[in-house]
């Protein structure tokens, strides 16, 4: 985190995860603070898997 920091002059970094179920994408992110490591704030929430979504999450190298 603290190359990333350095680097990349940020004070906090976005993070997460989603996954992919049959009819719907959940999704967690958290905001954390470089200097610390303490979160910041975190979110868990779901998307329904319609066409539009499906398109997003399988496209390739745009």
């Amino acid at each position: 985190m603290a190359a990333l920091s350095k680097n990349h002059h940020a004070s906090a970094i976005l993070t997460g995860t989603y996954a992919v179920a049959s009819k719907t994408v959940y999704v967690n992110a958290r905001l954390i603070d470089t200097n610390s490591n303490l979160v910041l704030g975190s979110v868990d929430f779901q998307l329904p898997l319609d066409a539009d979504m499906r398109t997003l999450i399988t496209r390739k190298g745009l």
